[in-house]
């Protein structure tokens, strides 16, 4: 069990539950339902290795850093052998470019018509996870590499079901801002917390407030741009209470992630840096949550389902630390 818990630390999984709630959102954005299951449950497991992936290499990158600064650390204390987090990283990697494949044969086989985008999506999530790691981690574009990355898995979500006019590469106007939206917000954290584990200049933090208040205001402004109300052309137009509704949820979820940001501004200090950035992920889950009930308000149990996810995030971040 201790060997297991060693390779979950590793792989960082408390935050994995965010993902699932981007996945899930984006699924009934583009489908307006999470059916056909088969093709949710191949894009919650392609997402999730890609994600999973992305953090081993990210700790196997910080290996030499972890040995000085945070010794404890999986790699650095010899509970998982790097040779052993090499490997485990290559297989999710492959497993995720595998299921990308297939879902662009599966898109294949229904028509030319279809939207084939799944491969070369997740041929370009994997170059932004290695540049990121590689490369990018700690210059001024790493924020940009990881917001990048939501995005990019959001538009793999959505690439399965394409509706009404394209914008860009066979992808929605609405799909493009969702998208932009949660990357942007992640790469605003991002910023945010880089330096969580020393004292911070406040620039610095103000900057990934900054852009994290971008990426929220995208969301605000969803609702109310001409072309949300064609989403679906199976259904009516979306009520403007539920419009408001839908921004009132959005300023209640975001209250207590800048009041964190605030505190973290004043102080400056690593400990409520690193509480700020833990609610600020927390929060993508109600995000997406506050998107469903948009997305489809005479089915609230969609909305309902992705804040329970609330639930696992909290119980392993109490386990395993999501940064």
């Amino acid at each position: 069990m201790s060997k297991l818990a060693a390779y979950l630390r590793l792989m960082r999984i408390s935050a994995l539950p965010t993902l699932w709630a981007d996945v899930l959102m984006a699924f009934l954005l583009a489908a307006g339902s999470w059916l056909p299951s088969w093709e949710l449950a191949l894009l919650l497991v392609c997402s999730s290795c890609f994600y999973l992936a992305g953090m081993v290499l990210n700790n196997l990158c910080d290996v030499e850093y972890d040995r000085e600064h945070c010794p404890g650390r999986v790699l650095p204390s010899g509970q998982v052998a790097v040779g052993s987090a090499w490997i485990l990283f290559a297989s999710l990697l492959i497993t995720a470019l595998v299921i990308a494949g297939c879902l662009t044969g599966i898109q294949l086989q229904r028509g030319p018509g279809e939207n084939w985008w799944q491969l070369p999506i997740g041929l370009c999530l994997a170059a932004f996870i290695a540049i990121y790691n590689f490369r990018a981690k700690r210059s001024v574009f790493g924020p940009l590499f990881m917001g990048g990355c939501r995005f990019l898995n959001i538009l793999l979500v959505t690439s399965m079901h394409v509706q009404g006019n394209h914008l860009i590469a066979w992808f929605e106007k609405d799909q493009l801002l969702v998208a932009a939206a949660i990357g942007t917000y992640v790469a605003g954290i991002t910023w945010f917390g880089r330096s969580e584990h020393g004292q911070s200049r406040r620039g610095q933090l103000i900057v990934g407030a900054i852009v994290m208040a971008a990426g929220v205001s995208l969301l605000f402004w969803l609702p109310f741009t001409d072309f949300f109300d064609g989403l679906a052309s199976d259904r009516d137009a979306v009520p403007i209470r539920n419009k408001w509704v839908f921004c009132g949820l959005l300023a209640m979820m975001l209250f207590p992630v800048f009041r964190r940001v605030a505190m973290a501004l004043g102080t400056c200090e690593s400990r409520d840096i690193k509480s700020a950035v833990i609610i600020s992920l927390l929060t993508i889950i109600m995000l997406d949550a506050s998107i469903c009930y948009l997305v489809s308000p005479e089915t609230p149990a969609y909305a309902l389902v992705v804040a329970t996810l609330l639930v696992p995030a909290w119980l392993m971040g109490r386990w395993i630390s999501a940064t």
